[in-house]
């Protein structure tokens, strides 16, 4: 059967009639979203329930909640989505609960 098979595909490329290679140009678009709004605004809500640098840079709380999340850039989006967030990370969800309350 392999030698059927490499019989047919020497038989095709002699007597293919397409001489020219086709080529395609992939562009790509990169989209920049504005995470840093996003960011100010998950750490202005966190500052006033009282969690502060331990929570927001030693447990990188902000990065992974702006790589996570995918909703619009006001406080009351970002507040819904805290309960959601909070099980991403048990670190996190221990602190947001005791601490903030969430």
């Amino acid at each position: 059967m392999n030698w059927l098979t490499n019989l047919w595909t020497t038989l095709v490329r002699k007597t293919s009639t397409v001489t020219d290679e086709i080529t395609e140009e992939v562009t790509e678009v990169l989209v920049e979203e504005d995470d840093s709004s996003v960011a100010e605004i998950f750490e202005g809500i966190c500052k006033q329930a009282g969690l502060g640098g331990k929570f927001l840079e030693g447990l990188n709380a902000t990065e992974k909640f702006v790589q996570w999340y995918g909703g619009d850039a006001d406080e009351e989006s970002i507040r819904a989505s805290f309960a959601e967030f909070k099980l991403t990370d048990p670190a996190i969800n221990a602190k947001m609960t005791s601490i903030g309350g969430f």
